[in-house]
């Protein structure tokens, strides 16, 4: 039988969330419809992908809400009923539908207006807080998905989250109506690792017994960023008699710090380039923030970086608050540093305790829980496809 998976991810564009559903239903029969942010109607198909649309996901103040109102008034219903229209048609087994954004949040609550009695799954990447903080909405907004949102979950037949944190500091906090036995724990699976060569001459050279720390990713977090860099600057980037070179992959804020020397800033690269590089590093820096204003997210989310760095056999350099769930997994699986300030003393230490124990630190256990075939059966589970 075949499961759909309702989502916000381009089957035709390759990206963390593209990566995170392939792997996770390696070996199901599965469907998909998209929501997208492109500014075209792409009819439901009979195609092995099932496209559909929403208004452009402007992050501007005014605009967001006008655009989340005007897709609610207009098209929310109709797209709830044309879903519908496709599940009756093929009788699948199981949805699920992954509430990355606005709309499929609105759709998923007119479906449920329709017919009250729909079984469906959800998968939760970011909580909402996070969703409409990064596209700026007004409390009105907020607490319109905020509501609809509360009703999801509590009528959905299970619930996937990326980490302990998240159901812990979010959902069980706040009191949803979800059991916990109807929580699953679906990570970000790795990557397929002996696709990628062995050989990249930018950063084959040994010679000249540099440490480096590799940074894949969007850099959210500044302040962690600029104390790194200030913490190396002011040893001329040698620790412990050794060159530390900061490797980094991926966009930097206008204002990122760069110095002259001791940062290769490769820009942003796909994903198996990306890996390419990072397979010759020696350590992976996992930043975030230390501000209150960012506490919930950092209590919640577990980002694909971690992933990436763990596939390509590096250890994490963690640099954030301790409330973190990713701290708790670095120290619980010893499979990294945790450096829990930015104090350039402190950032120092960490980072020659991070050299001397990188070539001893065992990646296992930890790697293990991001395989593809452990991450697949735990989704065949979620959607109760395991008997």
């Amino acid at each position: 039988m075949t499961v759909l998976v309702v989502s916000g991810t381009r089957p035709d564009k390759i990206g963390v969330g593209e990566i995170f559903l392939s792997n996770m239903c390696s070996g199901i029969d599965v469907k998909r419809i998209f929501v997208s942010d492109v500014d075209k109607n792409i009819a439901i198909s009979d195609a092995n992908c099932v496209d559909s649309f929403f208004y452009k996901n402007i992050s501007w103040p005014i605009l967001s809400d006008i655009n989340i109102y005007f897709f609610y008034k207009t098209k929310a219903a109709e797209y709830a009923r044309e879903i519908l229209t496709e599940i009756r048609k093929d009788k699948y087994k199981e949805v699920v539908f992954v509430l990355s954004s606005p709309a499929i949040i609105l759709i998923l609550s007119e479906i449920i207006k329709i017919n009250g009695r729909f079984k469906f799954r959800v998968l939760v990447w970011d909580v909402l807080e996070y969703i409409c903080s990064n596209l700026r909405v007004s409390r009105f907004t907020s607490n319109m998905l905020g509501k609809a949102y509360k009703k999801i979950i509590n009528s959905s037949l299970s619930l996937g989250v990326v980490s302990e944190g998240m159901y812990r500091n979010y959902f069980a906090l706040n009191k949803f109506d979800i059991e916990p036995n109807k929580v699953f724990i679906l990570r970000n699976a790795i990557d397929n690792q002996e696709k990628y060569s062995k050989n990249l001459p930018m950063l084959t050279d040994r010679k000249a017994k540099k440490f480096r720390i590799a940074f894949a990713g969007s850099l959210y977090c500044r302040a962690e960023w600029d104390a790194l860099v200030t913490a190396l600057q002011s040893v001329d980037f040698i620790v412990s008699n050794k060159k530390v070179e900061l490797v980094f992959i991926g966009t930097p804020g206008r204002l990122t710090k760069f110095p002259e020397f001791g940062v290769i800033n490769l820009g942003y690269l796909t994903q198996s380039q990306t890996l390419n590089v990072i397979k010759d590093c020696d350590a992976g820096y996992m930043p975030y923030w230390f501000s209150l204003k960012k506490e919930l997210v950092v209590k919640t989310s577990f980002p694909g970086k971690v992933t990436s760095y763990l596939s390509m056999n590096l250890p994490i350099f963690y640099h954030g608050p301790e409330s973190a769930d990713v701290c708790g997994f670095v120290l619980k699986y010893n499979c990294g540093v945790t450096c829990t300030s930015l104090e350039q003393n402190r950032i120092l230490h960490c980072i020659e305790k991070l050299m001397k124990d990188a070539k001893n630190i065992d990646l296992e256990e930890a790697s293990s829980l991001f395989k593809q075939e452990t991450v697949s059966t735990q989704f065949k589970k979620f959607v109760n496809l395991d008997d």
